[in-house]
């Protein structure tokens, strides 16, 4: 039976849709709202992020104090007041030291919590027949995975950017004479970047293992397995084959080499694997997982 349209009633579209370059913003602002519902995940991922944001914070302010004698009551100036200062000063360290390892611990906390909010994003859309309704709208794969991409981003800049901010501020306003700001001010743009970089390629990680499956669960598992199984995996064969440039497929290291070329500070000394050397490890990470990412949402429009 040949299917036929009265075109009394519906008659067909001959306009032009108007272009609309906050679909992803759009989506990516849902994703977030409906993930921020419940709020004790929330409270649960967040709160260990925020004590050790004010815990540092705390130490950037008390060792700016110990400049300028404050911290020190009425020992400032004498000589006891010099070594205990020296002393304490030993103990807190350099400002910059303190927020790239702050950087460094926080990154591996906000793998898992971006696995915790981002494996869902395209796995439920799988699951539920989302995508039917995505993609029966004027919305490409780019816009799609744009959205997606935010929204998983959103999570781990709330988790790591953010937080390194603040200590940016308090070191910014605790130094004497903004003396932060006028001789360290490289350290807010690197610590950006150095942010942005690792959330970026977290979120391809979380994204890319959510579209092979359409169980939040097995991604959730997926992500934290595969980063921290490299981690591992790589450790023990630099101590078994006494070779650390089996370190290359650790994304944990990687970042930690990277970190160090950024910010000039040293960890390890005499690395086996350069900086540029992880750089170029992680760009083929990045080129794989927008591969898959490309080609597991083409499927998903097509069945759409």
């Amino acid at each position: 039976m040949k299917a036929t349209t009265h075109t009394e009633i519906y008659r067909p579209f001959e306009g032009e849709l108007r272009a609309h370059p906050l679909r992803p913003l759009i989506l990516a602002r849902a994703a977030v709202r409906l993930a921020f519902k419940r709020k004790l995940p929330l409270l649960l991922l967040y709160a260990p992020i925020a004590i050790a944001c004010i815990i540092v914070s705390f130490k950037v302010h008390f060792a700016f104090s110990l400049l300028e004698g404050e911290a020190l009551g009425p020992l400032a100036g004498t000589p006891q007041g010099i070594i205990a200062a020296q002393r304490l000063a030993a103990i807190l360290g350099d400002t910059v030291q303190n927020i790239f390892l702050f950087l460094q611990e926080t990154a591996k906390f906000v793998l898992i919590l971006m696995a915790w909010y981002g494996s869902g994003l395209i796995a439920e859309d799988r699951r539920v027949g989302a995508n039917l309704l995505y993609f029966s709208r004027p919305l490409t794969r780019m816009e799609y995975l744009a959205g997606k991409f935010l929204a998983a981003s959103w999570f781990g800049v709330l988790a790591l950017i953010l937080p390194c901010l603040v200590i940016c501020f308090v070191a910014a306003f605790s130094s004497p004479d903004w003396s932060f700001l006028r001789d360290e001010w490289q350290t807010i743009p690197k610590v950006i970047l150095f942010g942005t970089l690792w959330v970026g390629t977290m979120a391809l990680v979380v994204l890319t293992l959510s579209s092979i499956t359409d169980r939040r669960t097995h991604a959730l598992v997926g992500s934290a397995g595969l980063v921290y199984g490299a981690n591992v995996v790589a450790h023990v064969l630099a101590r078994v084959l006494r070779d650390a440039r089996t370190t290359v497929v650790d994304l944990f290291s990687n970042m930690e080499r990277v970190g160090e070329a950024l910010f000039h500070v040293t960890l390890v000394r005499d690395r086996a694997v350069s900086a540029e050397s992880s750089l170029t490890a992680m760009a083929l990470l990045w080129v794989l997982c927008l591969f898959i990412l490309t080609e597991r949402v083409r499927k998903l429009e097509v069945v759409a």
